[in-house]
């Protein structure tokens, strides 16, 4: 049997904000130090950010597309 390893981490003191259509695993969560992006793909990406800012929307935006990749 082969054992599979994910980089995802659970962050149970944060706010679900958004997933991406056709897959509710990737995920954009936050809490009071800022968002966090989630996928078993691609592991886990931090954007320290008070507000959902267009810094925080383009990297939302990009973390999704890499998705596909």
């Amino acid at each position: 049997m082969n054992k599979s390893t994910t980089r995802l981490w659970i962050f149970s003191n944060t706010e679900l904000i958004d997933t991406m259509e056709g897959n509710s695993d990737v995920q954009i969560r936050k809490n009071s130090d800022g968002y966090y992006m989630t996928s078993p793909k691609t592991g886990n990406h931090f954007i320290k950010s008070n507000e959902m800012d267009k810094r925080v929307k383009a990297h939302w935006e990009g973390f999704k597309i890499n998705q596909k990749n």
